[in-house]
C-alpha cells in the first residue's frame, strides 16, 4: 500500500431489503488481505450509498453496520471498536472527515486452530446514527464513513480486506485517523482490491419539509378516496 491523494471514479450497483431496513452498502467479496492499522488507531473507509437508496433524502438513519475481521490460526483475543464519521469537502484532492464516534465495541475471544472472517456488528432498530450525507463529492451519491479500531496492533486479527462493493460505491483507498486524517491507497495486480468489508442498512430521513409535504399528499389522496 502507498499513500497518496488521488481523485477516484466511483463504482454503483443495485440493493436488496435486509431485516435492518434496505442495505445500502455491500462489500464483502474477500481477497488474502487483512489490515490492523495499530493499537487503538482508528481506520476510516469511505462508503457512498446511491441517491435511490437513500429515497433522495440528505440524511441516512444507519440500523447496522457489519464488518469482517480475518482472524489467523491460534489469534490472540482483541477488543475491536466500531465507529463512522461524516465526509466533508468539496473534491477528491481535499477531502478529508470529521472526527469519528463510536457506535459499539466488540469482544473476540482467541481465535482456535483455523483462520476465519469474523463478522463484527453494532444494530439498532431504532437507529445507531444519523449521517448527513455529502453529496458533493460524486453526483448520484451520498457519504459517510465507516471505521474500525483494535485494541491491540497484533497483525493476526486484522480488517478483511475485500474488493469492489456490489451494493453502493467507494474510492479505491482508506484513512488512517492519527495524528490526522491521513489518505492510503489500496495497490494491487491485475486489480487492486479497493475496500474494506463492510455491510451497511438503513433508510433514508426526508428533510422536515418533504416529510410535511408527503403527510400532506397522503391526506388529501385520503379525503379523494370519501
Amino acid at each position: 500500500m502507498k499513500k497518496n491523494v488521488i481523485a477516484l471514479a466511483l463504482v454503483a450497483l443495485a440493493g436488496s431489503s435486509a431485516a435492518h431496513g434496505q442495505i445500502v452498502y455491500q462489500a464483502e467479496a474477500q481477497t488474502g488481505s487483512r489490515f490492523n492499522p495499530g493499537a487503538n488507531i482508528i481506520a476510516l473507509d469511505d462508503v457512498f450509498v446511491t441517491d435511490a437508496a437513500a429515497g433522495n433524502a440528505p440524511q441516512l438513519q444507519v440500523n447496522l453496520v457489519s464488518v469482517g475481521i480475518r482472524r489467523l490460526a491460534n489469534a490472540p483475543a482483541v477488543s475491536v471498536s466500531l465507529f463512522w464519521a461524516e465526509i466533508t469537502g468539496t473534491d477528491f484532492a481535499t477531502w478529508s472527515f470529521s472526527a469519528p464516534t463510536l457506535i459499539g465495541t466488540t469482544n473476540l475471544p482467541a481465535n482456535g486452530v483455523t483462520a476465519v472472517t469474523t463478522s463484527v456488528s453494532a444494530s439498532n432498530l431504532a437507529g445507531l446514527f444519523t449521517a448527513n450525507l455529502n453529496k458533493i463529492l460524486a453526483p448520484g451519491f451520498g457519504g459517510f464513513a465507516i471505521g474500525v479500531a483494535f485494541s491491540t496492533v497484533d497483525t493476526a486479527n486484522g480488517w478483511r480486506v475485500v474488493t469492489a462493493p456490489t451494493v453502493g460505491a467507494t474510492a479505491n483507498g482508506f484513512w488512517i485517523n492519527q495524528p490526522a486524517p491521513n489518505r492510503f491507497v489500496f495497490n494491487g495486480t491485475p486489480t487492486p482490491p479497493s475496500d474494506l468489508m463492510i455491510r451497511v442498512e438503513g433508510v433514508g430521513v426526508p428533510t422536515p419539509g418533504a416529510a410535511a409535504l408527503l403527510g400532506l399528499g397522503g391526506l388529501l389522496a385520503a379525503r379523494r378516496r370519501r
